[in-house]
C-alpha cells in the first residue's frame, strides 16, 4: 500500500490478527490505560489514507482552521460499551468537510465510506501513535449535504455520521 502521509510512517494491515489469549482482568488493565485520544488520532490517520488527504492540510482532528473554503475534519464525539463485549469499546466520530467543488467533498465522503473496513479488523500505526490501534466494524450511519456561504463563496459543506469498535484484545 502506499501512504500519501509518509512523513507519519504509517502502517494500515488489515486482517484478523488472531485470537489473544490475555485474560480477562489484563484486558481490563490494557483498557484502563489506553487514552482515547489514540483512537481518534488513528481514526483520522486513517481517514486521511482512504481519501488521499495530507494530515493538518488537507484533513485535521477536531476542528478545520476557519478560513479554509475546502478541507475535513474528524471529531470523535462519543465512547460507549460495545455489543462485541469486554474486550471492545465503541467509539462515534463525525466526519465533517467543505469544498468549493461539490463533486470533489462528494468523492472524499465516498472514498472513506467504501474503504471503511465493515467486518475486518483493521490495525493502524504511526509515528503519532505510541501503539497500535486495532478497529472493527466501522458503520457509517448518516451523511448530509448542503450548500453554504464560506468566505465570499458558495460551498458545499458535508458530515457523515459514524461509529467503530476499538479492540483491546481479539
Amino acid at each position: 500500500m502506499t501512504y500519501c502521509n509518509t512523513r507519519e510512517n504509517p502502517v494500515i494491515t488489515t486482517g484478523y490478527p488472531g485470537m489473544s489469549r490475555i485474560s480477562a482482568a489484563a484486558c481490563c488493565e490494557l483498557k484502563k490505560k489506553f487514552d482515547p485520544e489514540n483512537a481518534e488520532r488513528a481514526a483520522v490517520l486513517l481517514m486521511a489514507e482512504l481519501a488521499g488527504l495530507k494530515l493538518d492540510s488537507q484533513i485535521f482532528r477536531r476542528k478545520m482552521p476557519q478560513n479554509l473554503r475546502c478541507g475535513m475534519a474528524l471529531t470523535m464525539t462519543g465512547e460507549a460499551g460495545s455489543p462485541l463485549g469486554y474486550k471492545y469499546r465503541e467509539y462515534s466520530f463525525l466526519l465533517s468537510g467543505k469544498d468549493e467543488n461539490p463533486a470533489t467533498l462528494h468523492r472524499r465522503f465516498a472514498a472513506i465510506r467504501a474503504g471503511l473496513p465493515r467486518e475486518m479488523f483493521i490495525q493502524i500505526s504511526s509515528s503519532r501513535l505510541p501503539e497500535a490501534v486495532s478497529f472493527v466494524n466501522w458503520e457509517c450511519k448518516k451523511t448530509v449535504f448542503e450548500e453554504t456561504a464560506c468566505y465570499g463563496a458558495f460551498v458545499t459543506a458535508g458530515i457523515m455520521e459514524m461509529t467503530a469498535q476499538l479492540c483491546f484484545a481479539p
